[in-house]
Parts: C-alpha cells; structure tokens; sequence
C-alpha cells in the first residue's frame, strides 16, 4: 500500500522564517567577526607598508606608479603562495581523514550510485 501524505506543510509560517534566517543570521555573524576583525588588521597592516614602501622608493627616485606595482606584485607573489601551501595541506588532511573513515567503518551503501561505485572502486 502506498502513502500519498505530503512530506512538506500546508502552508509557510513568515514569522517562523524570518526567525530562523535571523537566528541564522547572527550566528554567521558571531562567528565570523574574530576572522573579520584578523583579516582587517592585517589588510591595514599590509596597506601601511605598502604605502611606506613607495614613500621610501619614492625617496630613492622610483617612480610611485612603479614602486605601487612592484609592492603589488610582490603581495600577490606572497598571498598566492601561502593559498597553495595552505590548499595542499588541507587536502592532505581531507584525504587521511577520508582514508581512515573507509578503514574504521564498514558503512553500507545506502543507493544504487553507490552500490555501483563501490563495486567499481579500487581504492584500499
């Protein structure tokens, strides 16, 4: 026998949607005003050296577009670096982690995509 009951409400409460986007909202912002409030200092931090920077070469006699440029590139250079370290590292743990859960469990495929997968696969 089959059950034809709607899995979804009748009708949408607003209230009870605008709370939750809004009980959902201040989370997000609680938890990330500590990285926001870090990434703000350190933006101030490297927008002043930058800007020391091209006042020294500009001492020197390098032009402020050209010392602009340079200390430009080089913060690219930097910050693209510390992305890739930071990547590899965080693929190394999603891999050992991904690893040690197919070891430790043995969990059943709970669909036919999986069923299919898992007979194809030759992982471990």
């Amino acid at each position: 026998m089959q059950n034809f009951d709607k899995i979804y409400q009748h009708r949408i409460d607003v209230t009870t949607v605008g709370e939750n986007f809004l009980s959902r909202c201040k989370d997000i912002f609680r938890q990330g005003y500590p990285f926001v409030l870090k990434l703000s200092l350190v933006g101030f931090i490297l927008l002043s050296l930058q800007v020391l920077a091209i006042g020294v070469f500009d001492r020197l006699g390098v032009s402020p577009k050209t010392s602009f440029f340079i200390t430009s590139v080089l913060y690219v250079f930097g910050l693209s670096c510390l992305a890739i370290i930071g990547g590899v590292k965080f693929a190394e743990k999603v891999q050992e982690k991904e690893v040690s859960y197919l070891l430790e469990t043995n969990a059943e495929p709970i669909c036919k995509m999986l069923i299919i997968r898992r007979k194809g696969e030759t992982r471990l």
